[in-house]
């Protein structure tokens, strides 16, 4: 029962089965190798590529053409200095940090829409601010349209004179950005973004990948979509001849996820995150489309409609993130995983006919009537109704909160609307009263109700045509590259597992 005499024991079965054509049974598997010695080059050798699953990535690889062939796959831009770091700040004269309050997390490329707009820039000036994502916005098949941040997108080519709120404003940082050129050793305009790449890659119609995920994760978008270099662009050659739209079917499909985990390299402890670049994602095997083949042809078309479809119904899906909370409902591939609205956000996204909050509830007292200066530092357990709300004509409950300099406020209302400030008053710690007398409230226990069942009930709905969908595009892609029942089952555990 020792090591020593398992590895002997094992090492004996071995020996037993070695050298018949076919074995398996619960300790071994007896198989014909997929690589074979003269195979194995200088490059890393993948052991996981052996066997049964080498076999299957051959005839992947064998049925498609790398992605290299007919798409370019870039990077997003480079710009060295999205924002003021612990580090860069050390850079700027104590004077200018002063004269402009600068902080870390101040934008130099990168703005919020707040830093934008304090510019007040000309219309001209505006052309060179594009929408600015991060790589954490692309799920597969969709990519956030909505954005927060701007990137300002200057070439070596931008005359700086014709945009003076813009040059002002990088000025500010001119020490920062210059640096940038003895770190890289180069040589270029210092107010440029260090590499601008073409701007057609993220204009047009494109497919996007994160650098890093867990697997696929490849979204189609005809929009301006500018990232730094966390995302990775798919765009057309000219020898393109197939919709992009079929390649993030084929790109988001369990065979292209396959060959994934199987050729990216992993980071993490645990391995589980991989890394999508151009390396990796320039050798994906595509399944070409012979468009004389009239098969084909029906085959790309039916893909090209699914995808319009799930990304439709990926768009209404996004809708309903605001009712949960640090959840993205578009990445979410299994109905289990679909947790509770949440209640907070269900609340206050209630048509304003159907929402109250602690100042207008009828049904809601406090005393004292007018807290001043009162900020939560803490919230105690629910408690009967005092004496005075007893003559209401329904059963009451209270809670009672401390504030900072220790005053003390007491809510009284119906159970369930004090459970429900026993759960989102932590939102509100350190707050000031101005603030919490505002917390949303359902009109009635009732309407509440019934607009979490329609939230619930229409997530799962989208959820379960989504998955719908997705099976059959597998099924499709199976076929097109002419994967058996037995090698889908092997795909299927090893994604599983």
């Amino acid at each position: 029962k020792t090591h020593k005499e398992k590895m002997e024991n094992m090492v004996e079965w071995i020996e037993k089965c070695i050298n018949r054509d076919k074995y398996e049974d619960e300790f071994i598997d007896v198989f014909y190798s997929g690589v074979k010695q003269g195979e194995l080059t200088e490059e890393a050798w993948n052991l996981m590529q052996v066997g049964k699953i080498a076999g299957i990535l051959e005839k992947i690889k064998q049925r498609g053409k790398s992605l290299i062939n007919i798409c370019n796959v870039n990077q997003g831009l480079v710009s060295g200095a999205p924002n003021v770091s612990n580090k860069n700040i050390k850079l700027l004269p104590q004077s200018i940090i002063s004269r402009y309050n600068i902080k870390p997390g101040d934008g130099i490329f990168v703005l919020n829409r707040q830093e934008l707009q304090s510019l007040h820039l000309s219309e001209i000036e505006i052309t060179l601010i594009k929408p600015y994502f991060r790589q954490t916005q692309i799920d597969p098949y969709l990519a956030e349209e909505e954005n927060s941040l701007f990137v300002i997108y200057t070439t070596k080519d931008t005359d700086l004179k014709k945009y003076p709120r813009i040059k002002a404003h990088l000025e500010k940082f001119q020490p920062i950005l210059e640096n940038r050129l003895k770190v890289y050793g180069e040589s270029y305009p210092w107010y440029k973004l260090h590499r601008e790449r073409d701007s057609k890659i993220f204009e047009g119609e494109k497919i996007l990948t994160p650098n890093f995920a867990p697997q696929n994760s490849f979204a189609w978008s005809s929009k301006p979509f500018y990232t730094e270099f966390d995302s990775y662009f798919i765009t057309g050659k000219n020898t393109l001849t197939e919709s992009l739209k079929y390649l993030t079917a084929i790109l988001n499909s369990k065979i292209t996820n396959f060959w994934c985990a199987h050729n990216t390299k992993k980071k993490g402890e645990r391995g589980l995150i991989r890394v999508y670049n151009t390396g990796s994602v320039s050798k994906i095997p595509i399944r070409r489309i012979n468009f004389d083949d009239e098969k084909d042809v029906e085959i790309h078309s039916s893909l090209v409609k699914k995808v319009d479809r799930i990304i439709k119904l990926k768009k209404e899906l996004a809708e309903y993130n605001k009712f949960y909370s640090g959840v993205r409902l578009t990445r979410i591939k299994k109905l289990e995983d679909v947790s509770e609205p949440d209640e907070y956000l269900v609340t206050e996204n209630l048509p304003d006919e159907d929402k109250r909050n602690i100042r207008t509830h009828s049904r809601v007292t406090h005393e004292p009537q007018n807290p001043d200066d009162f900020s939560l530092s803490g919230i105690g357990s629910i408690e009967p109704a005092p004496l005075f709300a007893k003559k209401m004509n329904e059963p009451l409950v209270s809670i009672h909160f401390k504030g900072k300099a220790k005053e003390s406020l007491r809510i009284t209302a119906p159970r369930e609307i004090i459970e429900y400030l026993s759960k989102v008053l932590s939102r509100y710690k350190g707050k000031p009263w101005d603030e919490i007398k505002e917390i949303p409230i359902a009109k009635d226990l009732k309407t509440f109700i019934s607009k979490k069942k329609e939230v619930s009930s229409k997530v799962k709905s989208l959820l379960i045509e989504i998955q719908k969908i997705q099976t059959e595009i597998d099924e499709i892609v199976y076929a097109l590259y002419g994967i058996t029942e037995k090698e889908r089952k092997i795909i299927e555990k090893t994604l599983s597992e």
